[in-house]
């Protein structure tokens, strides 16, 4: 399937950080569609604003490695044990704060304008065919 691409890009005033979305569709047209743009520019305007180590590097849950994964269920289970958790309720609650943390890696499950990425996403593609990220990255000056 072909794909076309619109690249967002933003930086902080002082250019101390910046970042890069690429939002892609099947239809040329959409290209020149401000909506289209607005929603490629939100998105790169939300991840800028994501505080430095706490911003997505995962586009969403299914492209989390599973050493990844499996390291931070490890992290999670050592929390749960610290805070003291009854250990009947270990398992769900070391579920529950897994959950949590997979989503703060993942551009998708990024909030702005009330909603998710993977939503406005969504929502552009009923009206439009296939709206999607292709890449993404943020950089910081002193990384």
């Amino acid at each position: 399937m072909e794909s076309f691409a619109y690249l967002a890009t933003a930086h902080t005033p002082d250019h101390d950080q910046a970042c890069l979305v690429e939002l892609r569709c099947t239809r040329r047209d959409l290209l020149t569609y401000a909506p289209f743009q607005q929603l490629a520019e939100s998105i790169c305007q939300c991840l800028l604003e994501c505080p430095p180590k706490q911003e997505p590097k995962y586009l969403d849950r299914d492209n989390i490695p599973t050493q990844d994964r499996d390291k931070l269920y490890a992290d999670c289970r050592r929390e749960t044990l610290r805070r003291g958790i009854p250990e009947d309720d270990v398992p769900e609650y070391t579920a529950s704060l897994l959950q949590e943390r997979l989503g703060k890696l993942c551009l998708h499950e990024l909030t702005f304008a009330g909603k998710s990425v993977a939503a406005h996403l969504a929502e552009l593609s009923r009206s439009f065919g296939p709206v999607f990220i292709g890449r993404f990255f943020k950089v910081t000056a002193y990384d």
